[in-house]
């Protein structure tokens, strides 16, 4: 499973979609995975369920509802034949894995994640806190006023706030790799997993209130949240279906609601909300539509290129990354659709590890 990820890994790197490597190593993994799984005398070892959570998860970002469903029926199966979540292994490596997989299939079926966290420390989402935002208190009362939701407005601005904890962590913690300097990963995945969690429920509000358009919001914040949490915390392609799928969802409700009136209320949030949906969006349907969207906004505020769109949105959540080579495509058409030929050019990254992805060809996964 390693080496089917590595090869994975390699090949984005390269430029490449695919790879001979890839076909083989994936082969391999269903091969030996099958073989462990096909001796019913043995229970299924911490390494197998590893395995398998791990290509559920692959076949989650890149694959369908129903190939989502499949896998996670399966997974259960084999942590349940354990006694569940909580008696994998001796450290909470398998337990991470099935985590994560397991709230990425919450999202793709719009259901509950099956399993609660086990090894979650609050304490780890307190530290090393990025800047407060001005701009919180003055979105509680406005987002209250809008909705008439007091608890789910606060709850949104308290999560706005730790994703820009995290993502602070994030930028800070891949210039220290570079400078050769030690982080926390098992403190940052965990928030990182615990974040992602609170804004699923959020994300799913459009059921629970019979889809009134005073959910909305909350339910295209959760979706663009989700959104930076997969492409900028997470290193996930902006162009697997699950990215697409996300992007469409958030197109899918803005039909639905009085976007003038929210750009009105919550200007920096429907802009960036905008950004993710373009970021994330494919090729030939979404990422035009909330380009045009972006563009329409930036000519009526008077805003032309990514500095001035960072100026406004810094205080609210903006990331470098947004504007990294791999990128590029989305600020291409947004600059097309604001007839500009200047100001939305991107701009690399260190050259560290951490961030190869951001620095990669802009095109290799438009054809993936």
């Amino acid at each position: 499973m390693l080496l089917f990820i590595a090869a994975l890994d390699i090949a984005g790197l390269r430029g490449k979609a695919d790879s001979l490597d890839i076909i083989h190593w994936k082969v391999e993994t269903i091969r030996t995975i099958n073989a462990r799984l096909g001796d019913s005398k043995k229970v299924a070892t911490d390494g197998t369920i590893a395995a398998v959570a791990s290509l559920a998860h692959l076949e989650n970002l890149a694959g369908t509802a129903e190939s989502a469903r499949i896998h996670a029926t399966g997974l259960e199966a084999l942590v349940r034949s354990r006694g569940g979540l909580q008696n994998l292994g001796a450290h909470d490596m398998t337990r991470r894995i099935v985590s994560w997989s397991d709230i990425c299939t919450s999202i793709i079926l719009e259901r509950k994640p099956r399993y609660e966290p086990i090894f979650f420390k609050e304490e780890t989402s307190v530290t090393n806190r990025s800047p407060p935002s001005t701009l919180a208190h003055q979105y509680q009362t406005n987002i209250f006023e809008l909705t008439g939701m007091y608890d789910l407005s606060e709850e949104l601005v308290t999560l706005l706030e730790e994703l820009r904890t995290l993502s602070y962590l994030k930028e800070k913690a891949a210039y220290s790799l570079a400078e050769g300097e030690e982080i926390d990963s098992i403190s940052f995945t965990d928030t990182a997993d615990h974040l992602e969690r609170r804004l699923v429920p959020l994300a799913q509000l459009g059921p629970v209130f019979n889809q009134t358009l005073d959910c909305f919001l909350f339910v295209i914040f959760g979706y663009a949240t989700l959104i930076h949490l997969y492409l900028f915390i997470r290193d996930c392609s902006k162009d697997l279906p699950f990215s697409h799928l996300l992007s469409h969802r958030i197109r899918t409700v803005l039909t639905r609601v009085d976007t003038q009136q929210l750009e009105t209320q919550l200007p920096e949030m429907m802009l960036w909300i905008y950004i993710m949906g373009g970021l994330s969006g494919s090729p030939s349907l979404e990422r035009t539509w909330f380009a045009d969207r972006a563009a329409h906004f930036c000519r009526e505020s008077g805003l032309c290129g990514t500095e001035q769109i960072k100026d406004m949105l810094e205080d609210f959540l903006w990331s470098d990354l947004y504007r990294s080579p791999v990128t590029e495509r989305f600020w291409k058409e947004l600059a097309k659709a604001q007839d500009s030929v200047v100001g939305y050019e991107v701009r690399r990254m260190a050259d560290c590890v951490s961030l190869v992805y951001f620095n990669a060809p802009p095109d290799f996964e438009d054809s993936i």
